[in-house]
This record gives structure tokens, sequence and C-alpha cells, in this order.
């Protein structure tokens, strides 16, 4: 059996604001990135005394 052709135009719209999220989700993810950094290196001191009632 002999495989059929078939030709298929296609359009794709919105690349480009596509292309600026992308830009924008990448930079959010590196400002987290490095406020995840941040908070990693900060040391949390808690002091606790017992109440007596």
């Amino acid at each position: 059996m002999r495989p059929i052709g078939y030709r298929l135009n296609v359009e794709v719209s919105g690349i480009e604001e596509f292309k600026e999220a992308c830009k924008e989700v990448s930079k959010k993810a590196e400002e987290l990135q490095q406020a995840i950094d941040r908070l990693s290196i900060i040391e949390v001191e808690l002091k606790a005394k017992p109440v007596n009632d």
C-alpha cells in the first residue's frame, strides 16, 4: 500500500508575545532563585521560656 501525501498550510501567531512572556518568566525565576538563596543563608534564633500558670 502506498502512503498518501498531504499538503498542509500552518499559520502560527502570537510568537513574539510568547517569546516576551518567556523572557519575563525567566527573569522572575532568576529573581526568585536569588531570594531563595538569600533566605537560605539567614540564621534565625528562637528562644522559649516555659509559662507557669
